[in-house]
């Protein structure tokens, strides 16, 4: 970034001492006007004319001020001019380079391997690509000066981003852990063929409760505790073969809960058959009417609960033997190394592009904000000198309007540049145009100055 030009910092330095000298330096003496005549008593009193201006003492002064403002004008139009990286189209430009290296990252997630082993894996870094992708999008097509939201909703997708890779990468390193510590597929298949067998077993007797159910409003209450009590034997019969189901790696816990499921079914079967027998005893002993059997019907909550529980418990079980009956084991082992691989690539490709930006984000791509403002604040310095100077020059008689217009117009450019000092922000432009337009407005008096000076000459 440009710094201001030294010739600036010593000429305006050198015009201010000037103008302190004119200030000081005595005016010449005037020529000892002669005795005033006396007029004679027919002529009346006429109010004498003002001196004629000093001209070539006032050119040769404005000349210096005019020479430093117009250099502060030219060094300022330079620095400005080489302020490229704080302009607008900078930021804009920038943005949009980053929304399309994104594609990258977005792509080498979608060239991600998939397999039965690792598609879940993919999918969820191809999801935290997009959802990244999106938002450097919106800042881009979105973005306004000053605007901090969509760089905070950057910053949000990238955490998400981050989350969804450690999870992909711990799902992996999980799953790996669990085929390596497996069984062997021949253990596999025996635990397999019992589990099935107990399976359809299981399945018959929730039939048969169903078809019980279903009818007994319609049965003998004696039929039905008959048909408790058999289905009771029946998981009995179910529960201790589930008792006796061969060990397996990786699906102690899903046994274990179905072993419970099963003996709390077998409670709940036996309770039902036991609360209706009870009942119909004491009826009998009571000699009551036997067409209240149908008020007498067992309870059916706690079974229905517990057919419930066993059938969550099975489905469990069955996830976790289908989860191991990996086909080839070394086959799902060998994709999880090869995910691995493209996955360390990715992480290469997705950093790279985080440091790029983060290091283009630590100082807004290059546009310095403290050189900035020195340089500003040096220019305001320098536009306060040229004031000093324009306010020291001669303002009385003819040479007032023309003093008067020339502090307006510096007086207006220092207010610009005072402003532009404080309240300037990368990448925008407000502040710059009220610089111009004081400018003009400069312009424009110190031409009407000019114009008065020029009919001075004509007339003295």
């Amino acid at each position: 970034m440009k710094t201001i030009p030294k010739r600036l910092t010593l000429l305006v330095p050198a015009l201010a001492l000037f103008a302190m000298i004119a200030c000081t330096t005595p005016a010449a003496q005037e020529p000892e006007a002669s005795p005033p005549s006396v007029a004679p008593e027919t002529m009346t009193t006429r109010t004498p004319a003002m001196e004629p201006p000093p001209l070539a003492d006032f050119n040769e002064q404005r000349q210096s001020i005019n020479e430093a403002w117009d250099l502060v004008h030219d060094d300022f139009d330079q620095w400005r001019a080489d302020l490229t990286m704080c302009h607008p189209t900078a930021m804009t430009e920038a943005l949009s380079g980053f929304a399309v290296d994104f594609n990258d990252v977005t792509e080498a997630t979608r060239d991600l391997t998939r397999t039965k082993t690792t598609g879940e894996f993919a999918d969820k870094l191809i999801t935290a690509a997009e959802g990244e992708e999106t938002a450097f999008r919106q800042l881009r097509d979105r973005w306004q000066p000053g605007n901090v939201s969509l760089f905070e909703n950057v910053e949000i997708q990238r955490n998400l981003a981050s989350q969804a890779q450690r999870e992909a990468k711990d799902m992996a390193l999980e799953l790996r852990a669990t085929l390596e510590e497996t069984a062997d597929p021949e253990e596999i298949s025996a635990f397999t063929e019992v589990f099935e067998a107990i399976v359809k077993d299981w399945e018959e007797v929730h039939a048969e409760y169903d078809k019980l159910g279903d009818g007994a409003n319609d049965a003998e209450v004696s039929d039905v505790i008959d048909g408790l009590k058999a289905l009771t034997k029946k998981m009995e019969a179910i529960a201790a073969a589930v008792d006796e189901l061969p060990s397996l790696k990786g699906g102690k816990d899903a046994i274990k809960t179905l072993e419970k499921a099963a003996q709390a079914e077998v409670d709940a079967f036996s309770a039902a058959a036991e609360s209706s027998t009870g009942e119909e005893e004491k009826e009998e002993k009571e000699g009551e009417d036997t067409d209240e059997d149908a008020a007498k019907l067992p309870d059916f909550k706690d079974i229905d609960a517990s057919i419930k529980a066993s059938e969550e418990a099975l489905e469990a079980l069955s996830d976790v033997v289908d989860d191991l009956s990996v086909e080839d084991t070394a086959d799902a082992l060998n994709d999880i190394t090869l995910f691995e691989l493209e996955y360390d690539r990715l992480m290469q490709t997705w950093d790279r592009f985080h440091s790029d930006y983060n290091s283009w984000r630590a100082d807004d791509g290059g546009c310095d904000r403290i050189e900035v403002l020195e340089s500003l604040t040096e220019f305001s310095a320098n536009v306060d000198a040229v004031g000093d100077s324009v306010r020291s020059l001669p303002k009385s008689g003819y040479l007032e309007p023309v003093h008067r217009l020339l502090v307006a117009a510096i007086e207006g450019e220092e207010q610009a540049f005072r402003s532009l000092r404080d309240t300037w922000q990368p990448f925008t432009l407000d502040a710059l145009r009220a610089v111009d337009r004081a400018r003009i407005m400069s312009d424009t008096r110190r031409s009407d100055a000019d114009i008065i000076i020029v009919e001075l000459e004509n007339r003295f």
